[in-house]
């Protein structure tokens, strides 16, 4: 079962490998989409920014835009319907936004999606899950970006509370009493300031623990953020006398750090049973290191072995007629993936007379010329070369120096040439061009 577990897990990683600049714009557009449905579900004052077509550009432009982009465009779309609702509110918003954008990018740009995650999840009360993961990735100032989230949640619902009261903008009274209830609002939100420290205890202790060089580490971290989370809620529960559903928060944060540690298990598995532990030295400090692999699966293929008779009609066009050929599936394969192999299977060459060629075993050009100081006499190969069966060749077909080695040419050396041929001194051997058959005998 855990070989099947790590099979699955190399399979969907090697597929996102390949295809990660389609899968992370894709995922990118399908959040992006649930935010901004999320704004027009809560505060969709204006229908025209309301509309499907909208909400898919923004989202196509998210896709292939850094984090940082979706939480900028999902400030202007609030402070659009805010102010479809009210003037007063919008500039109270902005504000805010300002403030909390210009922190999160200060600080924390790569976990900005944090931001609007936490909004978007809580409505499912799946919210926990995201200072689980974000200690399990990132650092303590992860934290930002998620207090950053849990502030639009609330601050939403204050702004809805807010929206209905009519304000003469004229009427200075009226405009810092609007002002004043709403910020008194948003700090006196116990279960906001609640929610922003359980999280952040849950970085916190998460990140410090999965740090620790015991076996399972990380595990455990998770574990006991998940342990904080609870503790954390129902103490507040008993304290500070806020309205939590304790069993829903035991059940949501179990299912927080399920998701949790199935995020860290693609992110990496590590073999506790081969851990080495090495000690070296330098000029300045002494080293005592722990190092844990990680464990890597490869995934077995399955090959197909298609196998033919030599000789059969039906793999002749395929086949040629020196053999048959058959694909088998190499089973020695590295860590990575399985190289495949095809191997010819031939019938051995048949053994040539070393003096009986056929006349497409010669090549009918001249051969390669040697040096210009060697003295090389050729002539070409044609029909009158051969004897009248047409496996014999006259004596004189090409004819070399005897101190030249013609053998780097292709050539083969048959003999020495015919003493009583005129002009000949006994200086010649016979060289010969040959094909890879006959250098082969």
């Amino acid at each position: 079962m855990v070989m099947k577990l790590l099979e699955f897990r190399t399979l969907l990683l090697k597929i996102y490998q390949k295809a990660r600049f389609i899968i992370n714009p894709i995922i990118k557009f399908f959040l992006s989409t649930m935010v901004f449905n999320w704004i027009n579900s809560e505060i969709g004052y204006d229908q025209r920014f309301a509309s499907k077509t909208i909400v898919l550009l923004l989202s196509a432009i998210c896709a292939v835009t850094p984090g940082g982009v979706l939480v900028f465009l999902a400030m202007v779309l609030m402070l659009v319907h805010v102010f479809h609702a009210s003037i007063l509110l919008a500039a109270l918003l902005f504000l805010m936004f300002v403030v909390l954008y210009g922190l999160l990018m200060r600080f924390a740009p790569e976990e900005a999606l944090a931001a609007v995650a936490v909004p978007v999840l809580a409505k499912y009360n799946l919210h926990y899950c995201v200072p689980m993961v974000l200690g399990c990735i990132a650092t303590p100032l992860s934290m930002l970006p998620c207090a950053c989230g849990v502030i639009i949640w609330y601050l939403i619902s204050i702004v809805k509370n807010f929206s209905g009261v009519q304000v003469n903008i004229k009427n200075l009274d009226e405009v810092i009493s609007l002002f004043t209830g709403v910020v008194d609002a948003f700090l006196a939100n116990k279960q906001m300031l609640i929610t922003i420290a359980v999280f952040a205890l849950v970085i916190t202790a998460i990140f410090i623990i999965r740090r620790f060089s015991f076996d399972f580490a990380f595990v455990v971290s998770i574990g006991a953020g998940v342990l904080v989370n609870i503790l954390g809620f129902l103490v507040a529960v008993l304290h500070f006398n806020v309205s939590i559903n304790a069993g829903k928060l035991i059940l949501m944060s179990l299912i927080s750090g399920v998701i949790a540690v199935v995020l860290e298990f693609f992110k990496r598995v590590l073999d506790y049973t081969a851990i080495e532990r090495v000690q070296f030295e330098d000029d300045d400090y002494y080293y005592y290191v722990k190092a844990v692999p990680k464990v890597n699966v490869s995934i077995p293929r399955h090959n197909v072995k298609r196998m033919s008779d030599y000789g059969d009609d039906e793999e002749s066009e395929e086949t040629p007629a020196s053999g048959s050929y058959a694909a088998f599936g190499n089973d020695d394969f590295d860590a990575a993936e399985e190289e495949e192999e095809d191997i010819r299977i031939a019938e051995p060459p048949k053994k040539k007379n070393r003096f009986a060629f056929n006349r497409s075993d010669y090549i009918k050009e001249p051969a390669l010329a040697a040096s210009k100081d060697s003295e090389i006499r050729y002539e070409e190969f044609d029909d009158s070369d051969f004897d009248d069966a047409g496996t014999g060749f006259d004596d004189e077909i090409i004819r070399y120096d005897r101190d030249e080695d013609m053998s780097s040419y292709g050539m083969k050396n048959i003999g020495p040439a015919d003493d009583d041929k005129p002009g000949d001194d006994g200086d010649y051997e016979t060289w010969m061009t040959l094909d890879d058959d006959d250098n082969n005998n």
